[in-house]
């Protein structure tokens, strides 16, 4: 059912941004009241649509008039909170404050209809090469509330650190964060996305793999192959170096168990499995992944077994993937690349299992 809860949390936040524009800093009213009142309707017409899909629709009207008694009324409709909110967004925004008539302004005589024009409008963010605090989260938050974007892609591991705490595997956040003070852990997560849900945002988390791994890792020996190793240019895109092994069951096992920390914890509507920049020739130092070319008939020289090897872990991670969701499908996000003498190619794909 519909979260009224959220829906109020949101008016409130709406209501708070209105008296911060009429007042000083010190909390002293900054004009005399007119004796207007502004009276918002908020009129919901799905109560059944209580999460942000892919197909959500956040379209909604906003109407203001001034009504019999001389009050101003903003009625706003739409069909779930999605598009309450993004209207009452766009009424704090006409609403401005006047300083040479030293009053705040409301315009009246006003009929917008408003929808997005893509369902996924986003902000990526990368918290493993540089550890962005959760304060400074929520202020990206608030500006892409204030954009009416409606996704952060968190890019939250990587091979430089692991600041994700894992309840199933803390090995990989005590050995692969910076430091215990650059752990995000799954309380301020939560709050976090109860506090993105309230301004329209969604997150989307990423776990990369098989590239970009690395710190963490080294607490289950033989998952990671070609960490930091050196000259980085022959192995990876950047330092340090390092991919998942494919070959390794193990690999399998613990990326079953973030899942299921990263689904408890996120509880996303969408999942992003990385999957980009993979460099052949690190899987190429490996014996272990030589010796699996080989059972197979494979050549460890052509770029097809690469991505024959590259389609076995994309599967096995998404049975893992699924699995950890209650074996339900949920939309999947990946960047893929091939990466071979003559560069790279790069795309952005939705996948779903099977």
């Amino acid at each position: 059912m519909f979260d009224f809860r959220t829906l109020n949390d949101a008016f409130e936040l709406f209501r708070n941004k209105q008296r911060a524009k009429a007042r000083n800093p010190d909390g002293s009213a900054l004009y005399e009241s007119s004796g207007k009142r502004l009276i918002v309707v908020l009129n919901p017409i799905d109560p059944n649509a209580a999460g942000l899909e892919l197909t959500t629709d956040e379209s909604y009207e906003l109407k203001i008039d001034t009504i019999e008694d001389d009050s101003i009324q903003a009625t706003i409709t739409s069909n779930n909170f999605y598009g309450a909110r993004h209207g009452m967004e766009t009424l704090h925004q006409l609403i401005v404050n006047d300083d040479i008539r030293k009053e705040i302004r409301v315009p009246t005589g006003v009929y917008i209809t408003d929808k997005p024009a893509y369902p996924y409008r986003g902000v990526l963010i990368d918290t493993s090469r540089s550890f962005v605090t959760i304060e400074a989260l929520k202020r990206t938050i608030d500006a892409m509330g204030a954009s009416k974007l409606n996704t952060l892609h968190w890019h939250i591991t990587d091979s430089h650190s692991f600041p994700f705490e894992s309840k199933t595997y803390p090995e990989l956040t005590r050995l692969g964060a910076y430091s215990e003070k650059h752990v995000y852990s799954e309380k301020e997560i939560g709050e976090l996305i109860e506090y993105a849900r309230v301004r329209g945002v969604r997150v989307v988390p990423e776990l990369d793999a098989p590239a970009h791994v690395g710190e963490g890792w080294e607490f289950a020996p033989g998952t990671v192959v070609c960490f930091k190793a050196n000259p980085w240019r022959d192995f990876c895109v950047e330092p340090p170096c390092g991919q998942l092994d494919p070959t390794n069951n193990q690999v399998y096992e613990i990326l079953g168990g973030i899942y299921k920390d990263m689904i408890r914890t996120f509880n996303p509507t969408v999942f992003h499995m990385g999957g980009d920049e993979v460099n052949f020739r690190c899987w190429n130092s490996s014996q272990t992944i030589q010796q699996w070319f080989n059972a197979r008939n494979l050549s460890n020289s052509t770029e097809d077994s690469f991505h024959d090897l590259w389609d076995h872990f994309q599967t096995q991670a998404l049975d893992k993937l699924v699995s950890a969701n209650g074996g339900k499908e949920l939309p999947v996000v990946i960047w893929t690349s091939s990466l071979t003498g003559a560069g790279m190619v790069r795309y952005f794909t939705l996948l779903s299992k099977g």
